[in-house]
Parts: structure tokens; sequence; C-alpha cells
């Protein structure tokens, strides 16, 4: 049980870390999908309101991990619920027409935990877990394209993580608005895993819904 927690802290940790690099969702848009952009660049439209620098305000993230192991029969589960507002939020996204620049986003964490044990299905204990996290300062380049009014979608690449390590990330994409000053970005990540290690299987499910705030310069 105690391997399981700390996987889930880790697991919440990671799903920040990909929340902070805006490129995680669980939809993903066709190549071949008609942008709002038009033969000078993927976000080049005329209506293209996304360019320009925005500043990091906060991002809100609701998450979930569910961790179960299973050996000769028996079974354990872990379930984790987690909702924070991050806080020390910094960094700026520069927008061109083709481009989305990350410059220094960093951002931590404050927040509690909640955990459910379950062994062969039967309840056992409820626990709550300081969760305390800092997103190490990242900076990052991604080509993007816009889809239909409210769509938009990161061709992938790499995220700078701190002192010069890097974290792939995947093609992705989530759905924006902008009201007055404020650009809103809505990523819904899900991700299961199966792993059988000496003998014991292991179940893993996580489901991140994240909103980002940023304020234009």
């Amino acid at each position: 049980m105690r391997k399981a927690l700390q996987l889930i802290i880790v697991s919440l940790s990671s799903l920040s870390m990909l929340i902070a690099c805006q490129k995680e969702a669980s939809f993903e848009i066709p190549s071949n999908a008609p942008n709002t952009g038009n033969a000078g660049g993927p976000g080049s439209g005329p209506g293209n309101a996304l360019i320009g620098s925005w500043k990091l305000i906060e991002m809100d993230a609701r998450t979930y991990v569910s961790i179960e192991q299973s050996f000769a029969g028996d079974f354990s589960t872990s379930i984790s619920n987690c909702t924070y507002l991050t806080k020390n939020n910094k960094g700026v996204l520069k927008i061109d027409a083709f481009k989305i620049n990350f410059s220094d986003v960093g951002y931590e964490v404050e927040d509690t935990i909640h955990v459910k044990s379950y062994e062969n299905g039967a309840f056992i204990d409820n626990s709550d877990i300081p969760f305390v996290f800092t997103m190490p300062t990242a900076s990052s380049s991604d080509t993007y394209k816009l889809v239909g009014i409210d769509s938009i979608y990161f061709s992938g690449g790499f995220i700078s993580i701190g002192g010069g390590a890097s974290t792939a990330s995947k093609p992705s994409g989530g759905k924006y608005k902008i009201q007055a000053d404020t650009l809103t970005i809505i990523t819904v990540s899900n991700e299961s895993k199966v792993t059988t290690v000496s003998g014991v299987k292991e179940t893993f499910v996580s489901q991140l819904y994240g909103v980002i705030k940023l304020k234009k310069q």
C-alpha cells in the first residue's frame, strides 16, 4: 500500500508538469482537419486573436489516479482525488502565427490528496496526504494550428525541465476562449496502462482536467 501511495504522489506531480506544458488532451485533431489560418501559416488568419504575449495567471487542476495491484487472487486498490489552484505563477507565452514560445514557466502547488484504500473490493481506509510541489522553471517552443473557432492543436516537441533535462511531448490539443484580456485554455488528459513485475499485476488509471488562465501583456 505504501508503494501505491508513493506512486500516486509521483503521478500527480507528473500530471502537474504536463499541464504546465499545455500539451495534454484526451482528444486528437486529425492532421487533415481544416484550420482557421490561411496559406501563410497554421495560425496566420486575420482573426487570430492569440497572437501576442500572455502572462501565466493561474492553473486550476482536478486530478484522479487509481492504482490496483493484484497477486495470487488478491488485490488492493488506492484511489486518489486532488483539486488544486497553482500559486506563485510565473512565465510568459509568446504566440506568433506559427509558434508558441513558453518562457520561464513555473508555479507552486500546496494542497491535499484525498485517498481511499480498498482490499479485495472492501473499503479499508481514508487518508489525506499533503501535496506540495514546485514546477521547475521551464522553457519550450512548439508549432501549432487553430481548428474551427475554439480549438488549438500542438504538433508536439520537447520541453526543457530545469537543469537541461527534457521530457518528450506528444501531439495534442485543447479548447480555448478569449474574454477581454484573458485567455483560457482547457485541457483533458486520460491515461491507462497495465504492467506486471515479479508476478504482481498493476493497473494504473489517471485523469486530468485542467484550466489554464493567461493575461495579455
